[in-house]
């Protein structure tokens, strides 16, 4: 999981005074990520200032082990950006109110 602060941050860099870089738009989207992993059992860090190999490290996994279910989860999911996941969450109603 990610820190809405830092996410806003990141897509600030990549889309300045963007729906996408808004606030709202991050911190609904981590709301909905939260909603899936809390709907289904799924444990989660907050990695925003975590590096691969702190995770690794937290995990008791290998950095190249985090590193390829990183890319797994990507490509078994197709859901490549937080909106993506958001979309998903919403399309199958997984979001608070949603039902």
């Amino acid at each position: 999981m990610i820190d809405a602060d830092r996410l806003i941050a990141i897509r600030n860099e990549r889309k300045a005074n963007s729906r996408y870089a808004s606030p709202q738009q991050c911190q609904q989207e981590i709301r909905a990520i939260e909603g899936i992993y809390i709907k289904e059992g799924v444990p989660f860090l907050n990695i925003s200032e975590m590096s691969v190999e702190e995770i690794a490290t937290r995990l008791f996994l290998s950095t190249k082990t985090v590193a390829n279910y990183q890319t797994g989860i990507r490509q078994k999911t197709g859901l490549a950006t937080a909106l993506d996941m958001y979309r998903h969450a919403e399309a199958h109603k997984l979001l608070d109110g949603s039902e």
